[in-house]
């Protein structure tokens, strides 16, 4: 605790610069052994005497003064907003997101990345197809099932100008299913829940097994599907 080598570790890892009491709780958080009673002063002192700001016997100008209650690392240039951000918060609050921070940077690129992709699609890169759940929809996949092989499905669907819903009721087997309308309306039943018209704006989420159907729609209805997975069962259910 004594070495200024671990101090200016510590302020480096809370971004540059911290409060006395960050530095205390991060040291707290993260030191496995039982720190002896004068440690928060060994602290102070490795700081004091590498700051030519606090007046004592210097040794090596490590630390500046930034305001009243922060202290910085010289040589390094921190975020323009940090201390405003953290004026407020709780050392223990700060110590925590510095630590999930960490936490995701060592896990790096190849772990955070390795079971999905990225991709992009653009209106004009993937055409709409005919080919779907339901014939009155056209359907333009968004690249999310094979960028998370599977484990979330994206499109647009459309209308198909013309064709109706026959109203079947029925149901999937699937974690997670949302619905966002981006353009014109549709009317959806749900068991329990009764007919709700959605509209340009409007969103649900249709909890798994929930029975339900598609009454009725507007020939230009667009509308944003994500489900999870990306493939699931869809079964016909008795009419309600």
């Amino acid at each position: 605790m004594k070495r200024v080598e671990q101090v200016v570790d510590v302020f480096r890892k809370l971004g540059g610069a911290a409060r006395l009491p960050d530095v205390y709780a991060y040291f707290e958080k993260t030191v496995d052994v039982e720190l002896p009673k004068t440690w928060r002063a060994g602290i102070r002192g490795r700081i004091y005497e590498n700051s030519s700001d606090a007046g004592g016997e210097l040794k090596k100008d490590l630390f500046a003064k930034v305001e009243e209650g922060f202290w910085k690392l010289r040589d390094h240039e921190i975020a323009s907003d940090l201390i405003e951000t953290r004026k407020d918060l709780d050392p223990t609050e700060v110590v925590e997101m510095v630590l999930v921070r960490e936490h995701w940077r060592r896990k790096g690129a190849r772990s955070v990345f390795e079971n999905q992709a990225f991709t992009i699609s653009h209106a004009d890169s993937r055409a709409f197809e005919g080919a779907g759940l339901r014939p009155f929809f056209e359907y333009r996949q968004l690249g999310i099932a094979e960028a998370t092989k599977g484990a979330y499905g994206a499109h647009v669907i459309r209308a198909v100008p013309g064709k109706e819903s026959p109203g079947t009721w029925h149901s999937h087997e699937l974690d997670f299913q949302m619905v966002y309308v981006t353009q014109g309306w549709v009317v959806f039943e749900y068991e329990g829940q009764g007919e709700h018209v959605l509209r340009a704006g409007s969103c649900v989420l249709q909890p798994p097994g929930i029975v339900h159907r598609e009454v009725r729609h507007s020939d230009d209805l667009e509308l944003i599907e994500i489900t999870s997975p990306a493939d699931f069962t869809t079964q016909e259910e008795d009419a309600r």
